[in-house]
C-alpha cells in the first residue's frame, strides 16, 4: 500500500513539473521571440535578413534549451552549399519549422498556407525572410513566387502533405511541378520527435521534453521524362524508408532525454493523441484530397457580412414578435425562425475556423452563434470535429451513434413514428441535448481534463445565460416572443440534419480498430441537399452542400458555391426530400437504409 502510495505522489509531483516546465517555457518562448524578433528590428531598423535570421536562431536555442528540446542533426554532407535546391519535408508538429530554422544555416524561406499571413507576428516573419503564400485558387502565381525564391539563391522548403498528420500523408504534386519547371534537385529532410514534443494544434504550454531529429537525405533528381504523379510516389516511397526507422531512434533517444528533464514521457502511439484529435477541427482528420479550385483563406469581409445581417434580423425579428398586431407577430415568427436556422450555419463555419480569418475571431463568433443556436460554442467545436474525423463509422461517429441499427421496442417506434408524423421536432432536440448537452456522455467520450473543464464549463455557462434571459425578460415573454420560432426553426433544422447522413449505408466498427476516412473517402456517406441559390447562400451559407463540405472542409461555406459544377452522389432537391423522407416511418428512416429498404431518397 505504501509502496502504491508513493508511485502515485511521485507520478504526481512528475506530472506538476512537467506542467509548470512547459509553462515556463511558454512565458520565455513568447518573451524572446517579442524582444529578439519585434522589439529589436524596430529600435534597429536597418537590421539586415542575415542579421534577422540570426535573431531567430538565437530565440530558439534559448527557447529549445528551456522546453527541454534537443535536435540532432545528420546527413549535413549531403546537403549541397553551391546550390540551391527544393527542401521536402513531412509535417507532423509546428516544431517542425522551428527546427529547420534552427538547425540549417542557410537561408530557407517557407510555402506556407495563406493564412499565417493573416496572424500577427507569424506574419512579420514570413515577410521578413520572404515566406510564399500557396493558395490553391492561384496555382501559377504561387509558381511563379517559388520560381523567384530559387532563383534569389534561397532554399524553399516544400512540406508536400499540405497540412500536419499524425502519420505521411499522400504527396501532393507540387514539388514535381515546381521541380520540373526549374532544374531544381530535392532535398528530402525527413524530421522525427516533433509530433511526440508537441502534436497538431496543441497549446505551447503543453510542449514535453524530447528529441528532434533531422535527417537529411540524399539529393533526388527528377528526370525530365518523368510524369509529376510518378515523381512524387518515389519521393514518397523514399520518406516512407527512413520515417519508420527514424522514429523509432528518436523514440529510443527521447527516453533518455525525458528522464534528464524529470518528465512524463510521451508515447507515440495514435490513441495518446485521441483527445486532441477529437477537439480539432475541423481539423483533425482532413486532407486536401484535390485542390479544390477556390480559395481556402476566409474573408473577414463576408464572415462579417453574414453576423451583422443575422444579427440585425435578429433583432428586428423580436421587434416584430413584441408587437400586439398579429400579423406583425406572425412576420417575426418567421423571420426569427430563419434567423436561428441561419446562427446553426454560423457556428458551423466558426467552428471549423472558415467563418473568419483568425481562430480567436472564429471562437467569438461560435459563442455568439452558439447562443442563438441553443448549442454551447465550444462544445459544438469538439463534438463537430470529432463528427468530421469519423464520419462513415456510424458506432464511431457520437453525432449518429444512437441510430445503429437495433431491435426497437413497440415505445420506441410509437415515440418516433407519432412525432415525425405530427411534425414535432424530436430529432432535432435530442441531437442537441444528447451531443452538446449531456455532461455525463461528453465526460466519458473526453478523456483529457483540459477538455473536460472547457466542456463542463461551456455548458454551465450558456445555461446560466439562458436563465437569466428567463428570469430578466419573463417566462410570458418568453412563450410569446421567442419559444414559437424556436419551435419552427427546430421543425426545420429536424429535416437538414437528418438529410444529411440519415438512411445512407454507413460502416460499423463494433469495437474492432477503424481507419478513418479521408475527406474525399467520406462523400458517399453524406447527402445535399439543393435550394434555391439565394436562400442557401444567405441563410445557410452553403450548408446544404454537405457532401462538398466533407470533400473540402477547409473551403469556406460561403464559396462552396463555386464548386456546384463537381459531380456528386446523393443531391436531392430539398422538396423532393421532405415528401420522400415524411412518407417513410421514422423507424425506417432513422434506424435503416438504402441497402435495406430499397428508398433511394
Amino acid at each position: 500500500m505504501r509502496n502504491d502510495l508513493n508511485a502515485m505522489l511521485s507520478r504526481s509531483s512528475d506530472a506538476d513539473r512537467s506542467r509548470l516546465s512547459g509553462l515556463w517555457g511558454f512565458i520565455v518562448y513568447h518573451v524572446l521571440f517579442c524582444y529578439f524578433l519585434f522589439l529589436l528590428p524596430v529600435l534597429k531598423r536597418d537590421k539586415s535578413e542575415a542579421a534577422f535570421r540570426g535573431l531567430i536562431r538565437r530565440a530558439l536555442r534559448i527557447s529549445f534549451r528551456t522546453f527541454g528540446i534537443e535536435v540532432q542533426l545528420q546527413g549535413l554532407e549531403n546537403l549541397n552549399r553551391d546550390s540551391v535546391s527544393v527542401i521536402v519535408a513531412n509535417h507532423a508538429s509546428w516544431f517542425d519549422q522551428l527546427a529547420l530554422l534552427y538547425a540549417l544555416e542557410i537561408p530557407i524561406v517557407f510555402a506556407a498556407n495563406p493564412k499565417y499571413f493573416g496572424y500577427f507576428g507569424v506574419r512579420h516573419v514570413l515577410r521578413r525572410i520572404g515566406g510564399v503564400a500557396v493558395d490553391p485558387a492561384q496555382p501559377a502565381d504561387c509558381l511563379r513566387q517559388c520560381r523567384e525564391v530559387l532563383r534569389s539563391g534561397k532554399w524553399l522548403v516544400i512540406f508536400p502533405e499540405g497540412t500536419r498528420s499524425d502519420s505521411l500523408q499522400a504527396f501532393h504534386r507540387g514539388t514535381a511541378v515546381l521541380a520540373g519547371q526549374t532544374g531544381s534537385d530535392v532535398q528530402p529532410i525527413v524530421i522525427s520527435g516533433a509530433r511526440q514534443i508537441l502534436p497538431r494544434q496543441q497549446s505551447l504550454r503543453l510542449v514535453r521534453p524530447g528529441l528532434i531529429g533531422l535527417k537529411i537525405l540524399p539529393l533526388v533528381r527528377r528526370d525530365p521524362e518523368e510524369k509529376s504523379r510518378v515523381f512524387m510516389a518515389r519521393l514518397e516511397s523514399v520518406f516512407r524508408q527512413h520515417l519508420d526507422a527514424a522514429e523509432a531512434e528518436s523514440d529510443a533517444v527521447q527516453q533518455c532525454v525525458v528522464e534528464r528533464s524529470g518528465a512524463q514521457p510521451v508515447l507515440s502511439d495514435r490513441s495518446q493523441l485521441s483527445g486532441y484529435g477529437d477537439r480539432e477541427d475541423v481539423h483533425s482528420a482532413e486532407e486536401k484530397s484535390s485542390e479544390p479550385g477556390v480559395s481556402t483563406t476566409p474573408s473577414n469581409l463576408w464572415g462579417s457580412f453574414y453576423l451583422l445581417f443575422a444579427l440585425a434580423g435578429t433583432a428586428l425579428a423580436v421587434m416584430l414578435s413584441l408587437r400586439d398586431e398579429w400579423q406583425y407577430w406572425l412576420c417575426g415568427q418567421l423571420l426569427l425562425s430563419l434567423h436561428l436556422l441561419q446562427w446553426l450555419a454560423i457556428l458551423h463555419e466558426s467552428g471549423h475556423k472558415t467563418l473568419l480569418r483568425t481562430r480567436r475571431l472564429n471562437r467569438t463568433a461560435a459563442w455568439i452563434a452558439g447562443f442563438f443556436a441553443l448549442i454551447p460554442g465550444d462544445c459544438w467545436r469538439i463534438v463537430h470535429a470529432r463528427h468530421h474525423y469519423w464520419t462513415g463509422w456510424q458506432d464511431l461517429d457520437m453525432t449518429t451513434e444512437s441510430l445503429v441499427p437495433r431491435q426497437l421496442a413497440w415505445y420506441e417506434k410509437a415515440v418516433l413514428n407519432l412525432c415525425w408524423l405530427l411534425w414535432i421536432p424530436f430529432f432535432a432536440t435530442m441531437y442537441r441535448i444528447g451531443n452538446y448537452w449531456n455532461p455525463v456522455r461528453l465526460w466519458r467520450l473526453f478523456p483529457r481534463d483540459q477538455d473536460r473543464r472547457l466542456l463542463m464549463w461551456n455548458i454551465a455557462i450558456y445555461a446560466l445565460l439562458y436563465l437569466t434571459v428567463i428570469v430578466v425578460v419573463g417566462w410570458e415573454t418568453v412563450l410569446w416572443a421567442i419559444f414559437p420560432a424556436i419551435y419552427l426553426t427546430l421543425v426545420m433544422q429536424d429535416l437538414l440534419i437528418l438529410s444529411q447522413h440519415t438512411h445512407i449505408p454507413m460502416k460499423v466498427a463494433a469495437g474492432e480498430d477503424a481507419r478513418a476516412f479521408l475527406p474525399r473517402e467520406q462523400v458517399v456517406f453524406t447527402r445535399s441537399l439543393i435550394f434555391p441559390g439565394w436562400f442557401a447562400r444567405l441563410f445557410l451559407l452553403n450548408f446544404d452542400a454537405h457532401g462538398l463540405h466533407h470533400q473540402f472542409p477547409r473551403v469556406p461555406g460561403y464559396y462552396l458555391h463555386q464548386l456546384n459544377h463537381r459531380e456528386l452522389p446523393n443531391c436531392i432537391p430539398w422538396w423532393k426530400w421532405v415528401w420522400s423522407a415524411k412518407r417513410t416511418r421514422a423507424e425506417i428512416l432513422l434506424f435503416q437504409n438504402r441497402s435495406q429498404t430499397g428508398f433511394d431518397f
